[in-house]
């Protein structure tokens, strides 16, 4: 397998150790390749007895987070303006994790939100 680095001298055609034919641009020839990387590695973390708000928790990036943290042992809580749909997002991420409606943009609304997780959340480090 090989692949290419930007900014090295491995500019070689993807399965293959012979250069870019004569006559063509190195950008042209980067251009048709696939990049070809090597799988990363599994890397799991222990967050047991860890708490964890994640903003923007209803969908997206912030629910698929939510999803993983409560899988590693996380005690998790998604906040977002949308109660419905916080509520739901916080239903399918797993047992135990709280759908909290809250506006980030305001203090009292993001310490609230902080201290129900705290309260509810037994054992875990909240600081």
């Amino acid at each position: 397998m090989s692949f290419w680095v930007p900014g090295t001298q491995n500019d070689i055609r993807a399965g293959s150790h012979e250069p870019a034919a004569a006559g063509r641009t190195a950008v042209a020839h980067r251009a048709e390749r696939a990049y070809h990387c090597p799988p990363m590695p599994a890397v799991t973390y222990d967050f047991g007895g860890r708490a964890a708000l994640i903003t923007g928790g209803a969908s997206g990036v912030g629910h698929g987070v939510a999803r993983l943290l409560h899988a590693a042992g996380a005690q998790v809580a998604l906040v977002d303006l949308d109660e419905t749909r916080v509520t739901a997002a916080a239903a399918d991420a797993g047992d135990g994790v709280l759908g909290l409606r809250a506006d980030v943009r305001g203090p009292a609304d993001v310490d609230a939100a902080v201290a129900t997780r705290c309260s509810a959340s037994a054992g875990s480090t909240c600081s």
